[in-house]
């Protein structure tokens, strides 16, 4: 579609986001933020804001691409380099310099940078994408959102096929890391669980889930303790990563001291952290500095997945509405109007404000926190909702660096790559964000985005929206 036309599409989008989304509704009291991005009484993600893409190809798969005159946003630390060149090489970072001081090959395709700010591309660390005969339409729309790594956290044949066809170039999307299906007890929370009752049925599933190629072993709610130790020690020995969530056959302290290396939505956390042992309380100061120092001593990185957690069925209309869903693929969209089991009188306004609370003290703890959204359930969209996401870390009270960061650099370190993504950096690969203005000044900066790179290729922001149908015809 042509730029004026598609300058019309996205207006009609914002102007259905601020007539459709601004407030909330079945009783719910969100938190507010100074920012223009933090204001959580709005309902769902953001769309992606109008930007000037005057100057960049609309798309480039040129084995050499260069980004010149760009403000440099390295997330190395809070620094910002202008005026700086960045040439690319088969999708590799090859140098970084002051425009003009760096030789740019013939042949070489460059995006003129001027005023806009380059930084790496986001990474949710949980995500559920549904396979069915349209679903990696899903895919682009992570992309779209500037999202170019996923952990998918309940993987299946499907998602194994996706990543080889992703790997081989048969099909456009982000980096997919993929955990297990979950490794479960008897009866299972869900009928797609791997479920273990014996040693040996959860040795042989440790195995089985390393032949089958996921990347992590993912344990779930009614796992058995001794089971647990079991999976525990056999993934130790296949040198395989153990994450999800803590059982409840344990507390947080026993899954911590066992080397999970990633919990998620701080299960387990609430008898550690609050006066009444779950999330209607209050914080226990002492307590929870107690689990922090714990957390801190075995590296355990924390997926807090706060978006997810503030979703009620009260909402529904409202999040149907929100012009990120329509963008999703038909079997997302059907599957989400059938996975929401919170009851519509639920008000969780005081666990939000809790988990909020405990995000902001393991920060202050320096302890590893990581950017998830658990899209694919309970109406939070894939890819836009990061920005949810990343606007909830900021009302938490953590700086937008320290929110990016969260979901550039310690994604990375958590999934073992920090030495090859995570920052802009020479050797690294080019997993990058083109945005219109400074992510360090306001959260909502990062949806005003004018292009991305993944995978070795360039897309200006309209171009991935035409990829995934947003076309007025």
């Amino acid at each position: 579609m042509d730029r004026r036309r598609r300058a019309a599409l996205w207006l009609c989008l914002g102007a259905a986001m601020s007539s459709g989304c601004g407030g909330s509704s079945g009783g719910e009291t969100e938190q507010t933020s100074s920012t223009a991005s933090g204001n959580l009484s709005r309902i769902g993600p953001p769309m992606p804001e109008i930007v000037d893409e005057t100057g960049v190809p609309v798309t480039s798969t040129a084995r050499s691409i260069a980004f010149t005159n760009v403000n440099l946003v390295s997330m190395r630390d809070e620094t910002i380099v202008p005026a700086q060149a960045v040439l690319i090489e088969d999708g590799v970072i090859k140098a970084i310099g002051a425009s003009g001081s760096i030789a740019i090959p013939a042949g070489t395709d460059v995006i003129d940078g001027s005023n806009r700010y380059l930084l790496p591309g986001l990474t949710d660390m949980h995500v559920h994408p549904v396979v069915g005969s349209d679903g990696e339409s899903d895919l682009l729309v992570q992309l779209a959102a500037g999202v170019t790594s996923i952990r998918i956290m309940w993987g299946g044949r499907g998602h194994l096929s996706w990543r080889a066809q992703i790997q081989a170039g048969e099909l456009t999307g982000p980096r997919l890391y993929i955990a297990s299906p979950g490794l479960e007890g008897d009866p299972p929370y869900w009928p797609n669980s791997v479920v273990v009752t014996t040693e040996s049925e959860a040795r042989n599933a440790v195995r089985d889930q390393v032949a089958a190629g996921y990347d992590f072993i993912k344990v779930y709610n009614q796992l058995q303790l001794p089971l647990y130790d079991v999976i525990i020690n056999e993934a130790r020995l296949l040198d395989i990563p153990v994450i999800g969530h803590v059982p409840r056959s344990m507390s947080a302290d026993y899954a911590i001291a066992a080397g999970q290396e990633t919990i998620e939505h701080f299960s387990g956390f609430a008898p550690h952290a609050t006066t009444t042992g779950n999330w209607s309380g209050e914080i226990d100061a002492s307590k929870l500095a107690g689990l922090i120092e714990h957390i801190r001593l075995k590296g355990t990185w924390n997926c807090p997945t706060l978006t997810v957690r503030s979703r009620s069925a009260s909402q529904v209309d409202e999040l149907r509405s929100n012009p990120a869903f329509a963008l999703l693929s038909e079997t997302t969209r059907t599957w989400l109007d059938d996975a929401l089991t919170q009851p519509p009188t639920l008000d969780r306004s005081t666990e939000v404000r809790l988990l909020g609370e405990v995000v902001k003290a393991l920060h202050d703890a320096d302890v590893g926190l990581l950017v998830g959204t658990d899209a694919g359930v309970q109406y939070v969209y894939p890819g836009f909702s990061i920005h949810e996401e990343l606007a909830r870390f900021v009302d938490a009270g953590l700086s937008p660096y320290d929110s990016l960061r969260a979901a550039t650099v310690n994604a990375a370190d958590a999934l073992g790559e920090l030495d090859v993504a995570g920052t802009v950096e020479v050797g690294k690969r080019a997993d990058l964000l083109l945005l219109d203005t400074d992510p360090f000044a306001d959260i909502a900066n990062v949806n005003r985005r004018v292009g991305i790179m993944a995978a070795g290729a360039w897309y200006a922001q309209s171009a991935l929206m035409d990829m995934i149908g947003a076309d007025p015809e």
